[in-house]
């Protein structure tokens, strides 16, 4: 059994932002520690393994089922809550059965009609299925990780300062409100405006907006990122191939993705040659991809379709 190794540089084109926690109202990158080749530790930002195994996964399920098409319906392919889970996040064990026992031809079965899952691993039917995919994290290239030729990380670092103000003082919205609703409003608003008057609440901080900020990785910085799988049946390197052309065309990584962060694009690879999205129409039409693993993959899932169909219909995951 032979191993692959597959690696990225990727260039952010948006700010990208993922926290590792909160303090107050201001969330934090999210670091690993790095030993430095002087010696020292240093932490490093990064978009953890996780959140990037998370984004293939979702690629993946949707090309899956696109390819044997299953999203052709304008109101979807029905999944019951087991085969959300399974497709989406790999499922779970949910205690029925004997989870100790591996069957080895279901195991196989499933892995045929959902290639994905052979991939990336998960839980059906009381079983845990081990992924043939190592994901690692994505880490920001700069001079503690990749030398003097790049930036040091704090100065692609970036503060954001935003404000959320109470919808309800706009007396424009309130007249939007029910008459038991705008009541309720004014009640609160004016126990607010007795606690002033009385001093419970400082001068300073009448009407304020409520203010939040985070950290970002500024746009146009580079990050480095590896997987590493075992040999690849032609369908799984398909499936794989084509999960990651679907996550460098339309994946946001990170958080802040419904403000325009986590835009990233691929700019180098070593030992994988990737297919390219011509223009679509949205995220899950697949029809406009033309290359020959999208060929190979869809005559495979077309074949399995029923089969795709009654799995996602019964499985317990």
């Amino acid at each position: 059994m032979s191993k692959t190794t597959l690696k990225f540089i990727v260039e952010a084109m948006s700010p990208i932002s993922q926290a590792e926690g909160v303090q107050g109202n201001h969330s934090v990158l999210m670091m690993r520690k790095q030993r430095l080749a002087d010696g020292t530790i240093e932490k490093v930002p990064i978009v953890s393994s996780d959140s990037m195994r998370h984004g293939l996964r979702e690629c993946g399920a949707e090309i899956c089922l696109g390819l044997a098409g299953l999203l052709d319906c304008p109101e979807g392919p029905q999944l019951t809550e087991s085969a959300l889970r399974l497709l989406y996040s790999g499922g779970m064990l949910t205690g029925r059965g004997d989870a100790s026992v591996i069957k080895i031809d279901r195991w196989r079965e499933v892995c045929e009609t959902l290639p994905i899952l052979s991939l990336m691993g998960g839980c059906i039917d009381a079983m845990m299925l081990p992924g043939k995919l190592q994901v690692g994290d994505l880490v920001l290239l700069c001079t503690e990780t990749a030398g003097e030729s790049y930036h040091p990380w704090r100065d692609q670092m970036d503060h954001v300062q935003r404000v959320r103000f109470d919808v309800t003082r706009d007396p424009h919205k309130q007249r939007l409100l029910s008459e038991g609703a705008r009541a309720s409003v004014d009640q609160r608003l004016l126990g607010k405006e007795t606690a002033r008057a009385s001093g419970e609440i400082a001068a300073e901080d009448r009407g304020r907006p409520m203010p939040h900020s985070h950290e970002v990785i500024c746009a146009g910085s580079l990050w480095s990122w590896e997987l590493t799988h075992n040999t690849l049946t032609e369908i799984e390197l398909a499936t794989l191939n084509l999960s990651l052309a679907l996550f460098f065309h339309s994946w946001r990584i990170g958080g802040k993705r419904g403000t325009g962060h986590g835009h990233i694009r691929a700019v180098k690879a070593e030992s994988v040659s990737l297919p390219r999205f011509s223009e679509l129409k949205t995220d899950c039409d697949v029809s406009a991809l033309s290359t020959s693993h999208k060929t190979l993959l869809e005559t495979h899932m077309q074949a399995r379709k029923d089969a795709l169909a009654e799995l996602l219909a019964k499985v317990d995951a």
